[in-house]
């Protein structure tokens, strides 16, 4: 495919003022006329291809760039070169705090994919999550396989305002060079898709390797995750004391709503804590629930009479399973779609919580909760588990069950490598 094409091994090191240009011509790009290596064509200014052979800074042009604002991966290096070393700063523009950063597009699992507008607000919650759970920040490495294609991807962009450094690796992430890669990058934050450790896990290709002198976290998002996959993982690192954190977000939500603190007790797969900065609550049906172990609770009828209670945090003395709901306002989550009415999507129907209270007795007073489709489950002494989306639920003979659950049974055996359950309706 076109496009950079990065050896493995190469870490930008650079702050995120490294890709700032000077000036900006008529095509709304910033411009380099000094740069030889920013081929253009002023007469045409037609669409080009580019690709650049793999070489790191030795890396040449095989074709002219596609804009006339692209770069080669050399004059970006060059260029934080010069503000590493006091060079002139990049010029601040001031963007009202509604002006989008990015447009990214949820999976669309469950109907057409949702574009959603990230603002200039919306990767804060992310950059809180990074520092604050991940203990990301200046001087570290941070590594996620990803793509742009994935929210994971803008998301692990910005941790460069924590002053981090992102590692970049061309290959599959479950290849004996990868590990390679976390070595030579010195990597300090690495997170990871649970069925990459299990990959790991059954090729071996990552045995003998050593990242104590550098490693300090692991975390994990993208699906659920097995336990006795994320103590392999934790043994990857002599002297590893940290928990695998868990991590549970949304592409709406720009961030996390569930993450394991490394400063609280932890069980493997499990998130012990709600992000810092935001809170939730589970929505569950009105028959059986029951207030138990001071837990807080309310009981709301969303828009078709249906009565849910919803039980806010607390201990209780058996597992309670529910839809996840999120409380507003929500650092970062979407306030528009381009294909759709973000209101009619997240809100409507949905019941309502009085600001700092445990309870919904106060109809028509409280915020609406949103909509996130996620089924958690709480279990005693605080742990959360997640058990599938709310959407992909299974009724057999009467009795609910999720594909998560039925994964989880099938990939227990010895005789199964992968597991995948779906519903035909």
């Amino acid at each position: 495919r076109g496009g950079l094409r990065l050896i493995p091994a190469v870490v930008i090191a650079c702050a995120a003022e490294s890709c700032a240009r000077q000036t900006r011509d008529d095509d709304g790009c910033d411009d380099d006329d000094n740069d030889p290596s920013n081929s253009r064509n002023d007469t045409t200014k037609s669409t080009r291809t580019r690709a650049l052979r793999a070489g790191g800074m030795s890396a040449r042009l095989s074709g002219p760039l596609l804009r006339r604002c692209d770069v080669t991966y050399a004059a970006f290096l060059r260029r934080g070169e010069v503000l590493l070393q006091g060079g002139s700063p990049f010029r601040a523009v001031q963007m009202p705090a509604s002006s989008p950063t990015a447009i990214l597009f949820s999976s669309g699992t469950t109907g057409a994919p949702k574009a959603i507008p990230w603002d200039h607000v919306a990767p804060l919650h992310g950059i809180s999550d990074g520092n604050l759970h991940m203990d990301i920040r200046a001087g570290d490495v941070a590594v996620w396989p990803t793509n742009l294609g994935w929210m994971m991807g803008s998301w692990l962009i910005y941790q460069l305002a924590n002053g981090a450094a992102l590692g970049i690796f061309e290959g599959s992430p479950t290849s004996a060079s990868f590990g390679t890669f976390i070595s030579a990058a010195k990597v300090t934050m690495l997170g990871l898709v649970p069925s990459i450790v299990s990959a790991w896990r059954a090729s071996g290709c990552m045995e003998g390797r050593d990242w104590s002198a550098h490693l300090r976290c692991f975390a994990l998002t993208g699906e659920a995750s097995s336990p006795s996959d994320s103590l392999w993982l934790a043994s990857r690192v002599q002297g590893y004391t940290a928990p695998v954190l868990e991590y549970c977000g949304g592409t709406e939500l720009a961030s996390g709503y569930a993450c394991s603190a490394a400063v609280l007790p932890n069980a493997p797969s499990c998130f012990s804590s709600q992000a810092l900065g935001g809170s939730f609550v589970l929505l569950v049906e009105e028959e059986g629930s029951q207030k138990q172990g001071g837990a807080e609770e309310g009981v709301e009828e969303d828009a078709a009479g249906r009565g849910r209670r919803w039980r806010e945090t607390g201990e209780w003395e058996a597992p309670v399973s529910g839809e996840v709901a999120v409380r507003t306002p929500y650092l970062g989550s979407s306030t528009s779609l381009l294909n759709g009415d973000n209101h009619r999507v997240y809100y409507q129907g949905m019941p309502r919580a009085c600001a700092g209270a445990g309870s919904s007795d106060c109809p028509g007073l409280g915020a609406p909760l949103r909509r996130h489709g996620d089924r958690f489950e709480r279990l005693p002494g605080g742990f959360y588990r997640a058990a599938g989306r709310t959407d992909d639920a299974f009724n057999l003979g009467g009795i609910k069950t999720s594909s998560v659950e039925i994964e989880r049974v099938c990939d227990a055996s010895t005789r199964v490598g992968a597991g995948a359950a779906g519903g035909t309706g």
